[in-house]
């Protein structure tokens, strides 16, 4: 649906505006898939050309599980899943350190343009 380009696109511009680090965070089904997955984060920090010190995070299980327990940051950026889950928006908002913006990719954007 584009949301981790478009999130992954506005981290970059806010990181060079800001001058702050980039972590990506992803949830994992099982400790088995944690290669696959930073495989792919490091893939994506490469071919994504992402600022230099960029972390990939795999924390196994449902993202709502560790919501209070992922490294904090000043600045959180979450794609938005349809049907739309306003639990999902409290709980982020509630138990989040710093901003917290929700984006909506239209399917369009590409980080490896």
């Amino acid at each position: 649906e584009g949301n981790i380009d478009l999130t992954v696109l506005l981290a970059i511009r806010l990181a060079a505006s800001t001058g702050r680090k980039i972590r990506l965070i992803t949830s994992l089904e099982d400790a088995a898939s944690a290669a696959q997955a930073d495989q792919f984060l490091e893939q994506l920090i490469v071919s994504g050309r992402l600022p230099k010190g960029t972390q990939p995070v795999g924390l196994v299980g449902n993202i709502r599980q560790h919501i209070m327990q992922a490294p904090k940051a000043g600045i959180n950026i979450f794609g938005l899943a349809m049907p739309l889950q306003k639990d999902f928006l409290h709980l982020t908002s509630k138990h989040t350190y710093g901003t917290c913006f929700y984006v909506k990719g239209s399917g369009r954007e590409n980080i490896f343009s």
